[in-house]
């Protein structure tokens, strides 16, 4: 056939014909007040055919409510879209699942005469599912990394604890060996067993401490632990508790300083739980200060907001370790072999229970230069006493009890 011979209809003919998207040709069909309720096809290709499943010769004539007659609502959200385009005379494109065909399409709709609306469609069903299985892939793979995360830091956790009950129940085992020789030998000195028994003393003080934060936290969880808020002085309670240990402290070789910038503020506190906080982080930063260093607590406040900062000029944390201090069960020196004991749970329950006071701990340091607790908690008072049935005082022998059992990994 001559060129000549071909019209201009036949060559866009040709064009929607063999075009990969479907296309869709619909009249506007027009109720009584002039709304358009629905659309007729006047044309579609043979790729949307395929789209919606249905023959050329069947579906044209017909209306979209004729040919998917239980498609609502899915189907009214189809009619108001080519309605607004066929109103508005401005085109739209859309990347969407049509309950209608069952599938996702992507492609535009528009139009080009009064009362026509066109619509080029492509199926991404198969695109759809190919991504939707990679996010589940993904997820999959995201849960297996957090458990095999899991399951190294309960690995690590158990190590650690592994540890820590080991070493003080080898060196009590060994205290009691040395005294079983010494009684096998006849000797009646009783003076050569209380280095002995120091040293036993303390490290059944330390697997103490390790129980007790074990169920605290264990407690913490189940949301079984409470705090007993009453209005107390906040700056005398930490100024005693500071004070009770400043002996051992300065017996250490390190300075301990206690400067506030507030000299009384009744707010609800939990007094053991204050006193647990603060015995832990001076503890922490005996840990971590050498003789010659220097331990400062400083109260300060704001007009809503109680401060308290215990900061050291110790050996501090590298600051890609930042993120781990407060992680249970997390050591920033993971080797069994540290210098510093401890089974990563003191600085955790210190956070929680400051997060029981409704306040909140932060962290700074300079690796070489020292560390920074700064506690927030917030001012305010309670109108009825939470206190429990447990008699708090100030340094009686059980606070000193506590203070032994919050030192207890601190070696000579």
């Amino acid at each position: 056939m001559l060129d000549g011979a071909i019209t201009v209809n036949d060559r866009y003919r040709a064009i929607i014909d063999n075009m990969l998207d479907g296309f869709v040709y619909l009249k506007a069909v027009y109720n009584d007040e002039n709304n358009i309720i629905d659309f007729i096809h006047e044309d579609i290709n043979y790729s949307f055919s395929m789209i919606i499943n249905y023959k050329k010769d069947y579906v044209l004539g017909k209306t979209l409510r004729d040919l998917f007659p239980n498609a609502s609502p899915d189907l009214e959200n189809l009619i108001n879209t080519c309605a607004l385009v066929c109103s508005t005379g401005e085109g739209l494109k859309f990347e969407e699942y049509f309950n209608v065909f069952g599938k996702w399409l992507s492609g535009s709709i528009y139009t080009c005469e009064a009362g026509f609306v066109s619509v080029i469609a492509h199926d991404i069903t198969e695109n759809k599912i190919s991504e939707k299985k990679l996010v589940e892939s993904e997820e999959k793979s995201r849960l297996l990394d957090e458990s095999i995360a899991f399951e190294n830091l309960r690995t690590e956790f158990f190590a650690n604890i592994s540890h820590e009950l080991r070493t003080p129940l080898n060196v009590i085992l060994g205290a009691i060996q040395v005294i079983d020789l010494y009684r096998n030998e006849g000797n009646s000195d009783i003076s050569k067993f209380d280095k002995y028994e120091k040293i036993i003393r303390q490290n059944c003080l330390r697997l103490l401490r390790l129980v007790n934060n074990l169920i605290d936290i264990s407690k913490i969880d189940a949301g079984y632990y409470e705090v007993y808020l009453e209005n107390k002085n906040i700056v005398s309670t930490i100024e005693d508790i500071t004070l009770s240990v400043a002996e051992y402290i300065e017996q250490k070789s390190i300075s301990l300083i206690f400067d506030t910038e507030v000299e009384e503020r009744i707010m609800a506190i939990d007094s053991d739980k204050i006193e647990r906080i603060i015995l832990n982080l001076l503890s922490n930063a005996v840990k971590f200060t050498k003789a010659g260093g220097t331990i400062l607590v400083k109260l300060f406040e704001t007009d809503d907001s109680f401060y308290i900062s215990v900061k050291d000029n110790g050996v501090g944390i590298p600051s890609d370790k930042l993120n781990l201090v407060f992680d249970r069960f997390r050591q920033v020196d993971k080797s069994l072999a540290r210098n510093i004991e401890g089974s990563g749970i003191g600085l955790s329950l210190v956070k929680s229970l400051v997060e029981l006071h409704q306040g909140n701990i932060t962290v700074n340091s300079t690796y070489g230069n020292g560390t920074e607790f700064v506690i927030q908690l917030p001012i305010k008072i309670v109108q009825d006493c939470q206190c429990s049935n447990i008699e708090t005082t100030k340094l009686n022998n059980s606070a000193v009890e506590r203070i032994r059992i919050e030192f207890s990994d601190i070696y000579s």
